[in-house]
């Protein structure tokens, strides 16, 4: 199994258990408690940006 398996598998360990299976929770908690810089939060925003413009190219959203 590769790191990044075992890392997927752990984070949906953790939202499980913590965050009653909700990811958006955990990324509410990260946002709330300033454990993002402005650098991470500008990051997460692109890539989100960039998810919702894929997914309406392709008619998913």
């Amino acid at each position: 199994m590769s790191r990044e398996e075992i890392g997927r598998q752990e984070t949906r360990t953790l939202v499980s258990r913590i965050y009653n299976g909700s990811f958006g929770a955990l990324v509410s908690h990260l946002v709330d408690s300033d454990a993002l810089s402005q650098a991470e939060r500008d990051r997460i925003k692109a890539q989100i940006e960039a998810r919702d413009r894929e997914e309406r190219k392709k008619g998913t959203r």
